[in-house]
């Protein structure tokens, strides 16, 4: 297996999302998922993802931070007071790797909204989304916002939007170019869409072709009972939708079956067997080259765990396969979606089960489905996209 599959990813793609029928040509519509592991947004001209994680920059930063050697997409913030932040990628190669405080509480805790990070993160991914490329340029257009939460947090919702309706003043440097500075007045209620829960992101992207027309499935999304698995950063997710509703009593969340607890397992592994002692936020580093290196007597050698992580990997999703058998009545089910970006490294392991591998129980339904080339990641955010470009009645 590749480390580097469950590695956050860093993604700026320019690209055309717009229908072939604009509903509101003055409108610059933006998605924003701000989840646990990443940030992602959705806008007509771009698809951004970058890891939920920011630090405040110690000393200069007036040298390149590479966060991907593919795209050299390093980011920085700063505040309206001149403080800078590192953010992304680049924050998460700054951890040390036995810094086990480095932002946990801000970062995963579910009152979040509140932290210095959560902003940072927040208007990091609006800058993303008002980027100007050869697909379009938001000048002069009216700015509406489109996010969402778990289900079990929706109640949070008054929080969210009490820290996203407001000004904003701040800039931000995205890799080589130039810093640039954005003044934006989010105080109007028009600007900012009810939060959707996330399924119903996933349940729209799915129901959606890549041209933004119904998929010939989409009714049937619509009108059957679908289970939805949303694997998380730090939780799985088990939401039961039926007729295109979610009834919040029927989900489960289970804080033992996420990422977190995949990386876990493996770094308490890692020292068993290596010496080498790494923290759950500092193994994104060592992802990307699937080694760590473990110390004989005064020599360092560089020691793959890859194995670690896929033995620890295949465990905790039976786990979470076998939590589902347990608490919902699957043959019942037209539908199971797998969404996230847990599931989507998991995908393979779910498709191999003994349970759905003959295809004749339930239909396995992939998060990207309405649009195959994107990410698992993005399954939420199109569908944030989508439901803002089409609801908006400002």
């Amino acid at each position: 297996m590749n480390t580097k599959d469950y590695k956050i990813k860093t993604i700026f793609k320019a690209c055309n999302n717009r229908p072939s029928v604009e509903l509101n040509a003055n409108v610059w519509n933006i998605g924003i998922d701000i989840g646990y592991s990443g940030v992602k947004v959705m806008a007509p001209n771009t698809l951004v993802c970058f890891p939920s994680f920011a630090r405040e920059a110690q000393g200069s930063t007036s040298f390149n931070l590479s966060v991907a050697p593919e795209d050299n997409t390093s980011i920085r913030y700063r505040d309206e007071n001149g403080q800078e932040w590192l953010v992304g990628a680049a924050a998460q190669d700054s951890i040390s790797a036995s810094d086990t405080t480095a932002g946990s509480l801000s970062a995963y805790g579910r009152h979040r909204y509140y932290s210095p990070m959560f902003k940072v993160l927040f208007r990091t991914g609006i800058a993303a989304g008002l980027t100007q490329n050869q697909y379009g340029d938001p000048e002069g257009k009216l700015i509406n916002i489109q996010t969402g939460l778990p289900p079990r947090y929706l109640n949070d919702e008054t929080d969210l939007r009490d820290v996203i309706m407001t000004e904003h003043h701040f800039e931000v440097k995205f890799g080589d170019g130039p810093w640039k500075k954005y003044d934006i007045d989010l105080k109007s209620d028009n600007n900012i869409m009810p939060a959707l829960a996330q399924p119903i992101g996933t349940l729209v992207s799915i129901a959606t072709n890549k041209n933004f027309q119904p998929s010939q499935s989409a009714a049937a999304y619509f009108t059957q009972k679908m289970l939805l698995m949303d694997g998380g950063f730090g939780t799985m997710d088990y939401v039961p939708i039926k007729k295109g509703q979610v009834t919040l009593a029927e989900c489960e969340t289970d804080e033992t079956l996420g990422m977190k607890r995949v990386l876990s397992d493996t770094a308490t592994e890692i020292f068993k067997q290596y010496g080498f002692e790494v923290s759950v936020p500092a193994m994104q580093q060592y992802l990307e080259t699937g080694v760590v290196p473990a110390k004989t007597g005064r020599v360092y050698k560089k020691m793959p765990f890859d194995e670690l992580l896929e033995k620890n990997s295949r465990r905790i999703c039976e786990l979470a396969i076998n939590k589902a058998m347990d608490v919902y009545p699957l043959q019942e089910y037209h539908g199971l979606i797998i969404t996230g970006g847990t599931c989507a490294a998991w995908s393979n392991f779910i498709r191999e089960n003994e349970f759905f591998r003959e295809g004749d129980v339930i239909e396995i339904i992939s998060g990207n489905q309405g649009d195959p080339d994107l990410p698992y990641i993005f399954s939420n955010v199109r569908g944030y996209y989508i439901f803002g470009m089409t609801n908006y009645r400002g």
